[in-house]
């Protein structure tokens, strides 16, 4: 006989919000978990109790009608596969980003190797504090998006992605098998704004998104961060002009491949003080 399970997603999460505990017994543990999951995250990204229960209601409708049906979900401009219902906390997390809207920003996932190199340009992008772009270019085939950028006193902070990098060629070989590795903007970065200010690069990051143990045409996420020291002192805005002059290779047998862009995008930010 097949055992029913007397509590539902819905009462379990408002009952392990509520600070009741819920067992295994009364529901199934992949929805159980996912109660967990919304009532841990859910108080950080959505303060305010009209957002949160505006983002609660409609998780639990997706959750029950869509868990199985979706082909995939969406994070920033990267699709990525549907996962099972033992996924659940994956979909929520990423739902609670689109619920919110213009309030708070996509929770943005970065491979650790973002936080380890530049852990307080992931902690804005992460914050929310970041404004949301979406902006696309294409150029010599190759599409890269603006995703976000943040402007403040001290650092202005952008996120891109490049959807199809090309392969780079000049990856060594490991015992005779050669390693695949995406092209990179190896720095080719100049930001400037429409005053003619040039800002420095301070530092940057580039990974890409791999699924496994190695790269296989995943898209390649960059974090740069420039000095914010030339924005003048009493600028509430500031009208930004990102340049991507190539995506290069590392050096090779054959040398270093160049694959020229440009790939420019215009943007204004609110400077945050």
């Amino acid at each position: 006989m097949r055992n029913v399970k007397s509590t539902t997603l819905d009462s379990a999460i408002e009952r392990v919000l509520g600070g009741e505990a819920v067992t295994d017994s009364e529901i199934d543990k992949a929805e159980l978990r996912a109660a967990r999951f919304v009532a841990d995250v859910t108080p950080d990204l959505l303060p305010t109790a009209a957002t949160r229960e505006r983002a609660l209601r409609t998780i639990r409708e997706r959750v029950r009608t869509n868990a199985h049906a979706r082909v995939g979900w969406r994070l920033g401009p990267i699709l990525l596969p549907a996962p099972g219902f033992r996924s659940v906390p994956v979909a929520v997390l990423l739902l609670v980003g689109v619920l919110v809207g213009g309030a708070y920003a996509i929770p943005v996932l970065l491979p650790q190797v973002f936080g380890m190199n530049d852990p307080s340009a992931v902690e804005i992008l992460q914050s929310g504090r970041a404004q949301e772009l979406h902006l696309t270019q294409t150029a010599a085939g190759v599409t890269v998006t603006m995703d976000r950028a943040y402007a403040g006193a001290r650092r202005i902070v952008l996120q891109f992605t490049v959807q199809n990098p090309p392969d780079d060629p000049g990856q060594p070989s490991n015992f005779g098998q050669k390693i695949r590795g995406p092209l990179t903007t190896g720095g080719s970065l100049t930001l400037t704004d429409t005053a003619g200010h040039v800002y420095r690069h301070i530092r940057g990051v580039e990974s890409p998104l791999i699924s496994g143990a190695s790269w296989n045409g995943e898209p390649l996420v960059g974090v740069y961060s420039f000095d914010a020291s030339q924005i003048p002192a009493d600028a509430e805005r500031v009208s930004f002009r990102l340049t991507i002059a190539e995506l290069r290779g590392v050096p090779g047998s054959t040398g270093i491949t160049h694959l020229p862009g440009p790939w420019v995008f215009a943007f204004e930010l609110p400077v945050s003080r």
